[in-house]
């Protein structure tokens, strides 16, 4: 047509019989000349078998187009269309086939997933969704005797309670799940180990966080997966990082590196060398560390992860401040900030916005400097304190502040910074990785520091603080 507006009078002209007929044809002619090229054309095919009133053809369809929109990293548009085929799902009878509630748990575990609510950020505005859905799961998977999808569901509740706040509920979720793991072996399973291990890591719960990662390590062995064998050393290597045992994670991470090669996974790859660029930072190694981060930035770009990228230009920033290059650090945190209206960037709005304070403290930008840090500690705080790395932040507000020569304001995130620190290694059983965690991390020794130096008689401390 010469006009859009020729086409749409002519449809509009049609009755609806005939343009369901016309849409369901369609839609058989395009599976029929592309049935190797599908999955490209998944979404369209979805909207011609919606129009035809086809349901469960265009749930099919939208499921297909939303994996294939994840693999390419557009995970807005992937979250759209597994809503949209989850809404589809009212249109068809209450008694669902086999194949449809099949179907259904599928979607709901991709609609789910940390794809595509990769931080409690994304997840607060949809908790009570999330908590329904995976309650579904659940009960879906129970009834099609889905063990993994039953894993999946553990670990999904878990991640909710903990957003929650709800610690005791999330152990009791993560504890059947971990159960759960333990008599099974598909490769399909690791996924869901590998979140169970994030996810006891940020309970403090380390010795289960790497038993889950050794688990799916030998699940990617039996399957001669390296993709999988290199996810799971790259998350034992990050719970070394977080404890101070930076000669074992380094170690750790660079074998994840020599399998992710083997696997040709680009994005993941990207992924392993942002942490080790993260761990040779902490070592020292300034120029390593910003090598590597350099080309798991040019590895998310091809790959086209804009999340991803986000997270390598914050630590490329963090890098650049500590090495005194502020006007390229402010760069760095700027473009990450420009992007957070995007799907599943707005969980890196805390550390930018901190780490920028920290690039404008560089330059003796005070005023700059405390509005950024202070956009920072508002989003941490109204979140419940529930990032990992919440005594940074803390740390760095307090640092602005006492440059300000606001002292009492200072000493107060200075506290709230040590007392954080605290609980977190009050969480640490064995004594020798406790100390390794209060000695060999450079934040955590800086903040030692400082709180043993505020210390002056007649302050009075918190039970916590006074260790």
């Amino acid at each position: 047509f010469h006009h859009e507006l020729v086409r749409q009078v002519l449809y509009d002209e049609l009755d609806a019989n005939r343009r369901r007929l016309y849409h369901r044809q369609i839609g058989q002619a395009l599976e029929a000349l592309y049935v190797d090229d599908l999955e490209a054309l998944a979404g369209e095919l979805a909207e011609h078998y919606e129009r035809a009133r086809l349901w469960e053809k265009a749930i099919s369809y939208k499921l297909r187009a939303g994996r294939h929109t994840q693999g390419v990293y557009a995970y807005g548009e992937a979250a759209q269309l597994f809503k949209q085929a989850l809404k589809l799902f009212e249109k068809l009878r209450r008694s669902w086939s086999l194949s449809q509630r099949s179907m259904r748990l599928q979607l709901l575990s991709a609609y789910s997933s940390e794809l595509v609510f990769p931080t409690v950020s994304d997840l607060k505005p949809v908790l009570d969704e999330m908590q329904a859905y995976s309650s579904v799961m659940l009960t879906l998977a129970q009834e099609l005797s889905d063990d993994v999808k039953r894993c999946e569901a553990y670990v999904q509740q878990a991640r909710v309670e903990l957003a929650r706040g709800r610690r005791e509920a999330a152990q009791n979720a993560l504890q059947q799940a971990f159960s759960l793991s333990q008599a099974l072996s598909q490769p399909a399973l690791a996924t869901s180990l590998e979140q169970l291990g994030r996810l006891y890591r940020q309970m403090g719960e380390y010795g289960r966080a790497i038993a889950a990662h050794r688990r799916a390590e030998e699940i990617g062995l039996l399957a001669d997966d390296f993709g999988v064998q290199a996810k799971a050393r790259a998350g034992i290597a990050v719970i070394q990082l977080f404890l101070g045992q930076l000669a074992e994670a380094q170690q750790n991470m660079e074998r994840a590196d020599a399998l992710v090669q083997a696997s040709g996974n680009r994005r993941l790859r990207a992924a392993v060398l942002n942490n080790l660029g993260v761990i040779l930072r902490e070592l020292g190694d300034h120029e390593r560390a910003r090598a590597s981060y350099e080309q798991a930035r040019q590895l998310m770009v091809e790959v086209r992860d804009q999340r991803g990228e986000g997270i390598v230009l914050i630590n490329l920033g963090t890098l650049a401040t500590d090495q005194g290059r502020y006007d390229e650090a402010l760069d760095y945190f700027e473009r990450v900030l420009s992007w957070l209206h995007l799907p599943g960037l707005k969980g890196l709005e805390i550390e930018a916005f901190s780490e920028k304070g920290r690039a404008h403290l560089g330059r003796g930008e005070l005023e700059l400097a405390l509005e950024a840090s202070s956009h920072a500690i508002c989003i941490l705080e109204s979140e419940g304190d529930f990032s990992t790395e919440a005594e940074r932040f803390y740390f760095t507000h307090s640092r602005i502040l006492q440059a300000q020569r606001r002292s009492d304001e200072a000493y107060i995130y200075l506290q709230k910074a040590y007392e954080r620190l605290c609980r977190i290694a009050d969480q640490i059983p064995d004594e020798a990785l406790r100390r390794s965690f209060l000695e060999n991390v450079s934040i955590n020794r800086q903040i030692l520091a400082a709180w043993q130096a505020a210390q002056v008689p007649g302050r009075e401390t918190s039970d916590s603080a006074g260790r």
